[in-house]
């Protein structure tokens, strides 16, 4: 029994020995092979002088380590899907002889093969992995970067939101933004519909991420009701929590907006849907870009300088147009230009077609000539008045233009269709607004005029007090902007809490003082890019981390390669 056992633990040890030896030649094979292939390989890249330079691994395993964190960003900016990005990165690298044709099955993942080499290429599942990663870690950067806010701007739309299982329900979701600097700075679901709804997840939002709210001035929304309403709103129920005023600046693009809508369906009669009118002139708007130019009666315009860089595609063709009306010349290139969608809650739009109808009718109605001389008038001029000069301290200039280049209408017209919603929404016209519009003007009585109002003000200001924000009763036939309201019950610009009288004083003999302030826009547009962005991302992905993840993916992507036309926009990024 005893020799048997001694056999049998002889004949194991010869077999371990056997399969030990057998292991260590198939290594040495491999790490030979992998040796000779590399080094063919990189002696391939020396002969065809190609600049790039790769860091081969050896051993057994191939797989690729390395991080494609751009290509991940690029993929969500673009909506690509893994397998398409994974293809043009692997079709990329085979065109710059980086990986060989022998090995492009592989790299795509066409046959579900999951092992691949760093000289094969990019599959889905490394793609997929890296947009996790860099959202994850372009989330936790940034808001490791987050600090103090001084303004904060909010819009909101109702979305189709994507849910686990592949379920969609219509959610509410507020976008964030920080000013100066229009930064996004995340967004949130309400819990209901109400104001206070609003306001709470706003603070819940702004307090989860530890944001220092002590220096907080400025507050931007656009003026519907819900957000403005001096008891009930939004943002008096933020100033209420936070226990101290803020400077209201309601977007000037959408109280634009409102006289040209009003003079619309006064003239044309009221809407029918939310791209359509009831009236003669409203139900030609949706196919006037396909009518022939005619020789029409030209309107003189008054625009002011602007950059077009500044401007969007629907901004560029209403100030295009603007200018073929005004001189009579009509570009062919311009007749064959998409004028925009028709949609009520864009009103610029709507303001192009009225134009490229009014240049196709050789006898225009009335009412067409009315609106089209007020589009070409008032409506575009303080559109880009309010781009260029898009500092909240011309916030008050501005509607001052509105209430004077509309004078020239019927006076019945303007009492009914203008004047009452410009008193509406003339929030900038309130006395915080006007005092800062004032210390910005170039004349030193208005600037010594506004000092003293402030500092009266600040003397006579209860500690720890919130004022009611209301739009003062307007003076239409005021002959300067400082005359346009009665000052009456003068707060303080919240602004301006920073500043003291001395520094006040100072800014009488210097007109560039507001210039030195932060820059607070007087609009709300950098939100509603925003908004865009949450609503397409809220189709693609689950859940609030990871549509915020994929947002500032790609805001960061835009921000690392903007899209160039030529090889001279990349020289100008280096």
């Amino acid at each position: 029994m005893l020799g048997r056992k001694q056999d049998r633990l002889l004949k194991q040890e010869i077999y371990a020995q056997k399969v030990a030896q057998s292991q260590t030649q198939h290594h040495s094979a491999c790490e030979t092979l992998n040796k000779n292939d590399n080094e063919e390989f990189l002696s391939d890249l020396s002969e065809n002088d190609t600049e790039f330079t790769l860091k081969v691994r050896s051993g057994q395993s191939k797989q690729m380590r390395e991080r494609l964190p751009t290509v991940a960003k690029m993929a969500d900016r673009f909506a690509l899907s893994d397998r398409a990005t994974a293809a043009i990165a692997t079709a990329t690298l085979r065109d710059l002889e980086i990986i060989r044709k022998d090995n492009i099955a592989k790299a795509i993942h066409c046959n579900h093969e999951r092992r691949f080499s760093t000289l094969e290429g990019v599959d889905p599942f490394k793609i997929r992995r890296e947009r996790k990663k860099a959202r994850v870690e372009t989330l936790e950067l940034q808001r490791s970067l987050e600090g103090s806010l001084q303004g904060l701007y909010f819009d909101g739309k109702r979305n189709v939101t994507l849910q686990s299982g592949k379920k969609k329900v219509v959610e509410e979701h507020i976008s964030l933004v920080s000013e100066p600097g229009s930064k996004y700075i995340g967004h949130v679901t309400p819990n209901g519909g109400l104001a206070i709804d609003l306001a709470d997840s706003i603070l819940q939002f702004l307090e989860a991420n530890n944001y220092d709210l002590t220096q907080l001035k400025v507050v931007g929304a656009d003026g519907t009701a819900h957000n403005t309403g001096h008891i009930g709103g939004a943002i008096t129920l933020l100033e209420n929590r936070l226990g101290k005023s803020l400077q209201w600046q309601i977007c000037l693009l959408h109280f634009n907006e409102l006289p040209l809508r009003h003079l619309i369906l006064h003239l044309d009669g009221t809407t029918s849907g939310p791209n359509s009118f009831t009236g003669p002139i409203g139900k030609q708007l949706k196919t006037c870009e396909e009518k022939p130019i005619v020789k029409f009666n030209t309107i003189r315009a008054d625009l002011p300088e602007i950059d077009p860089k500044l401007l969007s595609t629907d901004q560029k063709y209403l100030l295009e147009i603007c200018n073929a009306v005004s001189t009579g010349d009509f570009p062919d290139a311009l007749a064959k230009k998409d004028p925009g969608l028709l949609c009520h809650a864009r009103w610029l739009t709507a303001a192009n077609r009225i134009l490229r109808l009014y240049v196709t009718e050789d006898r225009p109605s009335k009412n067409l000539k009315m609106i089209a001389k007020y589009i070409i008038r008032v409506y575009a001029p303080v559109w880009f008045m309010i781009k260029r000069n898009w500092q909240f301290y011309y916030a008050s200039k501005h509607v001052w233009q509105s209430i004077k280049l509309s004078r020239y209408l019927p006076e019945d017209v303007r009492a009914v269709a203008i004047d009452p919603y410009i008193q509406l929404n003339g929030y900038a016209l309130h006395p915080e607004n006007m005092l800062v519009t004032m210390l910005s003007d170039s004349r030193t009585a208005v600037r010594k005029r506004a000092v003293e109002l402030i500092v009266a003000a600040r003397r006579n200001l209860q500690q720890q007090s919130v004022r009611q924000f209301r739009p003062p009763q307007i003076n239409f036939s005021a002959r300067d902007y400082p005359e346009l309201i009665e000052w009456k019950n003068v707060t303080p610009p919240p602004a301006l809490r920073g500043i003291t009288d001395q520094e006040l004083e100072e800014a009488i003999e210097d007109c560039d003082f507001v210039e030195r302030l932060p820059q607070f826009p007087c609009h709300t547009q950098a939100v509603e890019r925003t908004v865009q962005l949450v609503t397409q991302a809220s189709t693609k992905v689950c859940g609030t981390e990871a549509r915020d993840g994929l947002i500032r993916n790609t805001l960061e992507s835009r921000k690392a390669i903007p899209c160039v036309k030529n090889k001279r926009s990349f020289a100008a990024l280096q």
